[in-house]
């Protein structure tokens, strides 16, 4: 069964917030206030869940995808997992045509990260995040935004 974009985003929402309570390592990081250090404490609240994953933890396979050198990663990694099939050509088209470039706006003391994540079981997704320029910086998810929805069909 497709799930249709709206409910993926719902989908994606709801485990962002169950991410947040239970990885709130994140509270105790200080970024250094320049966008680079944003960006970065971006980076470690999506990745950083990912530490040693085993069984149904497999479908936290997200990765921020930042230029077409990540994309051509993307879809090298997905094709060997695949084992065989490859990532359809209208999705591969699709992705092409996107902007990867992560962005920072700082509007006072209010920073939002701008990037763009891929899922086996969601596809590529906008995602932006506020976060409190200072400590504590309060990194939480406000929009998410399916651009090329993608499911790889594998269920664990």
């Amino acid at each position: 069964m497709s799930r249709s974009p709206p409910q993926v985003v719902e989908k994606l929402l709801e485990f962002v917030d169950w991410h947040e309570r239970r990885y709130r390592f994140v509270d105790d990081v200080q970024a250094d206030g320049t966008a680079e250090g944003c960006f970065e404490l971006v980076v470690l609240q999506t990745m950083g869940a990912q530490f040693y994953q085993y069984w149904h933890a497999g479908y936290n396979d997200t990765v921020i995808v930042c230029d077409r050198a990540g994309l051509a990663a993307v879809f090298a990694a997905t094709d060997e997992f695949l084992n065989g099939r490859t990532v359809a050509f209208d999705v591969r088209q699709q992705a092409q045509t996107l902007d990867f470039t992560p962005t920072v706006t700082f509007r006072g003391d209010t920073v939002f990260v701008r990037v763009v994540t891929f899922t086996k079981w969601g596809g590529f997704i906008e995602e932006i995040y506020s976060m409190n320029r200072d400590l504590p910086h309060r990194l939480s998810i406000v929009d998410g935004k399916v651009l090329v929805p993608y499911d790889c069909g594998i269920m664990f």
